[in-house]
C-alpha cells in the first residue's frame, strides 16, 4: 500500500516483489496495533533514477508497529525488487 502511495503512476505497470525483510520485536502487544510506515526521500529519489535508468530499482520501506497508546511494539524493513512488466 506505501508503495501505491509513493508511486501511484506506476500502478499496473510493474511488479513489486519482496526480497527481504526483518522484524524487531520490542514488547508484547496488548492492544489495538497501528503500523506506519517510512521511506525517506533520498531513498524514493535514488529508486527513481534507478528506475527510469533501468526500468528497475529496489527500495527499503521501514514500518513501525504501535499500540493503542503510541507505544511501539515491533519495528521492521521490507526490502522491494520492483521492475517493469
Amino acid at each position: 500500500m506505501h508503495l501505491q502511495q509513493l508511486f501511484p503512476e506506476l500502478e499496473g505497470l510493474v511488479v513489486p516483489l519482496l526480497r527481504d525483510s526483518s522484524m524487531k520485536y520490542k514488547k508484547p502487544a496488548t492492544s489495538k496495533l497501528t503500523a506506519y510506515s517510512f521511506v525517506d526521500e533520498a531513498s524514493v529519489q535514488k529508486f527513481k533514477t534507478q528506475f527510469a535508468k533501468k526500468g528497475r530499482g529496489s527500495l527499503s520501506v521501514e514500518v513501525e508497529l504501535k499500540d493503542i497508546d503510541g507505544v511501539c511494539v515491533a519495528q521492521g524493513v521490507f526490502g522491494w525488487f520492483i521492475s517493469k512488466i
